[in-house]
């Protein structure tokens, strides 16, 4: 139970943080991205976020 929980918990704040970085990178223009490097890719989440909101070319994952 206590596993669960914590996971929800930081995937909540993971969320945060990915709409921080993807605000921050539209507010400086930068909607192309050319290679796109995921360390300790687990689930993919962060893929699959940045592939919604911009043109990724290569993914190393």
């Amino acid at each position: 139970m206590f596993y669960n929980i914590s996971k929800l918990l930081l995937s909540y704040f993971d969320t945060i943080n990915k709409k921080k970085v993807c605000t921050f990178l539209k507010d400086n223009k930068i909607g192309k991205i050319s290679t796109f490097l995921d360390v300790g890719s687990h689930h993919g989440e962060t893929i699959k976020t940045f592939k919604k909101n911009f043109v990724i070319e290569n993914i190393l994952a």
